[in-house]
Protein backbone atom coordinates (compact mmCIF):
# COMPACT_ATOMS: atom_id res chain seq x y z
CA UNK A 1 0.00 0.00 0.00
CA UNK A 2 1.20 3.37 -0.64
CA UNK A 3 -0.06 6.84 0.86
CA UNK A 4 0.44 10.05 -0.41
CA UNK A 5 -0.81 13.44 0.30
CA UNK A 6 -3.22 13.41 -3.02
CA UNK A 7 -5.12 16.08 -5.07
CA UNK A 8 -8.82 16.43 -5.25
CA UNK A 9 -11.30 19.02 -5.96
CA UNK A 10 -10.30 20.59 -2.41
CA UNK A 11 -6.76 20.86 -3.69
CA UNK A 12 -3.16 19.76 -2.77
CA UNK A 13 -2.52 21.78 0.25
CA UNK A 14 -1.52 19.29 3.35
CA UNK A 15 -0.73 21.83 6.54
CA UNK A 16 -0.50 25.39 6.33
CA UNK A 17 2.39 27.28 7.00
CA UNK A 18 1.35 28.34 10.51
CA UNK A 19 1.96 24.78 11.96
CA UNK A 20 4.51 24.29 14.03
CA UNK A 21 6.98 21.43 13.91
CA UNK A 22 9.72 20.30 16.71
CA UNK A 23 13.57 20.83 16.21
CA UNK A 24 16.31 19.49 17.29
CA UNK A 25 17.01 20.79 21.18
CA UNK A 26 12.72 21.22 21.43
CA UNK A 27 13.16 24.37 19.12
CA UNK A 28 9.76 25.10 17.88
CA UNK A 29 9.28 26.48 14.08
CA UNK A 30 6.79 27.04 11.59
CA UNK A 31 6.25 24.91 8.73
CA UNK A 32 6.82 28.20 6.26
CA UNK A 33 10.62 28.60 8.10
CA UNK A 34 11.74 24.88 7.70
CA UNK A 35 14.30 24.13 4.98
CA UNK A 36 15.88 20.92 3.55
CA UNK A 37 18.29 19.72 6.18
CA UNK A 38 16.70 20.99 8.89
CA UNK A 39 15.55 18.28 11.80
CA UNK A 40 12.67 17.72 13.11
CA UNK A 41 10.94 15.37 15.45
CA UNK A 42 9.29 12.25 13.95
CA UNK A 43 8.09 8.57 14.96
CA UNK A 44 10.31 5.71 13.73
CA UNK A 45 8.95 2.28 14.50
CA UNK A 46 7.09 3.39 18.02
CA UNK A 47 10.38 5.44 18.82
CA UNK A 48 10.21 9.45 19.23
CA UNK A 49 13.41 10.62 17.19
CA UNK A 50 14.55 13.15 15.19
CA UNK A 51 15.34 13.05 11.01
CA UNK A 52 15.96 15.23 8.32
CA UNK A 53 14.04 17.32 6.27
CA UNK A 54 14.46 15.26 2.44
CA UNK A 55 12.33 17.63 0.68
CA UNK A 56 8.41 19.38 0.36
CA UNK A 57 6.16 17.02 -1.65
CA UNK A 58 4.66 20.19 -2.40
CA UNK A 59 5.02 24.13 -0.39
CA UNK A 60 3.47 27.37 -1.57
CA UNK A 61 3.67 30.26 1.08
CA UNK A 62 1.11 32.62 -0.27
CA UNK A 63 -2.26 33.21 -0.54
CA UNK A 64 -4.84 31.28 1.40
CA UNK A 65 -5.96 27.49 1.12
CA UNK A 66 -8.80 25.51 2.56
CA UNK A 67 -7.99 23.20 5.50
CA UNK A 68 -10.34 21.41 8.37
CA UNK A 69 -9.84 23.11 11.70
CA UNK A 70 -9.98 19.65 13.95
CA UNK A 71 -10.81 20.38 17.78
CA UNK A 72 -8.95 17.77 20.21
CA UNK A 73 -9.52 17.42 24.00
CA UNK A 74 -6.40 16.15 24.96
CA UNK A 75 -5.29 13.77 28.62
CA UNK A 76 -4.49 16.98 30.37
CA UNK A 77 -8.45 18.49 30.05
CA UNK A 78 -7.00 20.80 26.94
CA UNK A 79 -8.08 21.74 23.46
CA UNK A 80 -6.02 22.09 21.39
CA UNK A 81 -6.81 22.39 17.27
CA UNK A 82 -5.39 20.73 14.73
CA UNK A 83 -5.50 22.11 11.12
CA UNK A 84 -4.94 19.91 8.01
CA UNK A 85 -5.97 19.34 4.49
CA UNK A 86 -9.06 16.75 3.63
CA UNK A 87 -6.79 14.47 2.04
CA UNK A 88 -4.25 14.31 4.64
CA UNK A 89 -3.33 11.03 6.39
CA UNK A 90 -3.01 10.87 10.05
CA UNK A 91 -2.86 8.15 12.80
CA UNK A 92 -6.00 6.83 14.59
CA UNK A 93 -5.17 6.30 18.40
CA UNK A 94 -4.03 2.24 18.42
CA UNK A 95 -4.61 1.86 15.26
CA UNK A 96 -1.67 0.57 12.26
CA UNK A 97 -3.16 2.50 9.23
CA UNK A 98 -3.50 5.97 8.77
CA UNK A 99 -6.63 7.01 7.70
CA UNK A 100 -7.22 10.71 5.39
CA UNK A 101 -8.66 13.54 7.81
CA UNK A 102 -11.71 14.38 5.66
CA UNK A 103 -13.11 11.05 6.91
CA UNK A 104 -12.58 11.74 10.43
CA UNK A 105 -15.35 11.47 12.68
CA UNK A 106 -16.91 13.44 16.44
CA UNK A 107 -15.50 11.30 18.84
CA UNK A 108 -12.31 9.13 16.92
CA UNK A 109 -9.11 9.39 18.85
CA UNK A 110 -6.18 10.75 17.13
CA UNK A 111 -2.73 9.35 17.97
CA UNK A 112 -1.08 12.50 20.13
CA UNK A 113 2.33 12.56 21.71
CA UNK A 114 2.60 13.98 25.82
CA UNK A 115 5.90 14.27 27.50
CA UNK A 116 7.44 11.71 25.08
CA UNK A 117 4.55 8.78 24.94
CA UNK A 118 1.94 8.62 22.88
CA UNK A 119 -1.42 8.74 24.12
CA UNK A 120 -5.11 9.85 22.27
CA UNK A 121 -6.63 12.98 22.30
CA UNK A 122 -10.45 12.39 21.19
CA UNK A 123 -12.06 14.77 17.99
CA UNK A 124 -15.12 16.96 19.72
CA UNK A 125 -15.72 19.42 16.86
CA UNK A 126 -14.60 19.40 12.86
CA UNK A 127 -15.17 22.99 11.03
CA UNK A 128 -13.26 24.46 7.57
CA UNK A 129 -11.19 27.20 7.61
CA UNK A 130 -9.06 29.23 5.65
CA UNK A 131 -4.68 29.64 6.48
CA UNK A 132 -2.34 31.15 4.60
CA UNK A 133 0.33 28.88 2.72
CA UNK A 134 0.81 25.03 2.67
CA UNK A 135 3.31 22.82 3.31
CA UNK A 136 4.19 18.83 3.22
CA UNK A 137 7.76 18.27 4.46
CA UNK A 138 8.94 15.30 3.62
CA UNK A 139 11.31 12.95 6.24
CA UNK A 140 12.38 9.52 5.70
CA UNK A 141 10.21 7.60 7.88
CA UNK A 142 7.26 9.27 6.59
CA UNK A 143 5.96 10.93 9.58
CA UNK A 144 6.37 14.08 11.09
CA UNK A 145 4.92 15.39 15.35
CA UNK A 146 3.05 18.22 14.61
CA UNK A 147 2.95 21.03 17.75
CA UNK A 148 -0.32 22.99 17.87
CA UNK A 149 -0.08 26.34 19.16
CA UNK A 150 1.64 27.44 22.55
CA UNK A 151 0.46 24.09 24.40
CA UNK A 152 2.46 21.21 24.48
CA UNK A 153 0.28 18.57 22.85
CA UNK A 154 1.44 16.91 19.57
CA UNK A 155 0.10 15.30 16.75
CA UNK A 156 1.78 12.40 14.23
CA UNK A 157 0.66 12.60 10.56
CA UNK A 158 2.30 10.74 8.03
CA UNK A 159 3.11 12.05 4.40
CA UNK A 160 4.09 8.39 2.54
CA UNK A 161 5.08 5.02 3.36
CA UNK A 162 8.55 4.93 4.78
CA UNK A 163 11.39 4.47 2.32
Amino acid sequence: MSWTCTSTQRGLTCFPGTTNVIGLGGTVKQLSQVSVGDYVQVVDHGQLTYEKILGFLHSEPNDLYDYLSIDVDMLNNETTVLEISFNHLVFLYNKADPVFAGKLKIGQQLEAVYDGHIGPGIITKIKLTRDQGYFAPLTSSGTIVLKQSKMSQLFLTTFLDPF
